[in-house]
Formats: structure tokens, sequence, C-alpha cells
């Protein structure tokens, strides 16, 4: 059992018996560290419900600057992932909704 796939991850953590709680309290210790973040810092990035950018609701992720390490905010994944194809560059983003205006898009 590698532990990488998600079928073997619950079956590891089903033999070893870890709950979901104990699952949480790890999970939240790693965004803690990862991001350098208080608990509370945290709380209230997990208390926002809707994506920063778009206001979706589900598939949430703490967005945080490759370069300083500074968490931004929270945003959806399709968010994130433009913000990552875009190198979270300004111009390349403002470059694509010129191109939308002037081409045309679907959606708002």
């Amino acid at each position: 059992m590698t532990k990488n796939c998600r079928p073997c991850k619950r079956a590891y953590r089903k033999k070893r018996g870890i709950t979901d709680v104990e699952r949480e309290g790890k999970r939240r210790h790693a965004r803690r560290s990862l991001y350098g973040l208080t608990d509370e810092e945290l709380t209230e990035l997990e208390s926002i419900k809707n994506c920063e950018v778009c206001g979706v609701a589900d598939r949430l992720v703490i967005d945080h600057n490759h370069d300083t390490g500074a968490v931004r905010g929270v945003i959806c994944t399709n968010c994130n992932v433009a913000l990552g194809n875009a190198k979270d560059g300004i111009e390349r983003l403002l470059a694509l909704a010129n191109y939308l205006k002037e081409r045309g898009s679907y959606g708002a």
C-alpha cells in the first residue's frame, strides 16, 4: 500500500484507525505551517464561504503570493488555476480581458 492514491489513503486511514477529527487536525496543522498562519488567521480564512473573485461556494483554496508567501485570500480552484496560468501577471490578465472584449465572450 503506497498511500498515494485516494483508495489507498482511505484504506490506510481505516486500517490505522485515523478518525476524521484527527485528519482535520493534521490538515489544519499543515495549513498553518505552510502559510505561517495563527489559529485565529486560519479560522478567519476558513470562515470565508465564497470565492473572493467569482463568488462560487465550492472547491475553495487559500491563495498566496508565490514570491513572498503572503496569503492573499480564499478563491475557488478555477480562479486559482486561472491566476497560475497567467503567472499572476496583471498585464496578462488585462490583455486577456481586452481580448474577450474585442472578440466576444460567453458568460457575463
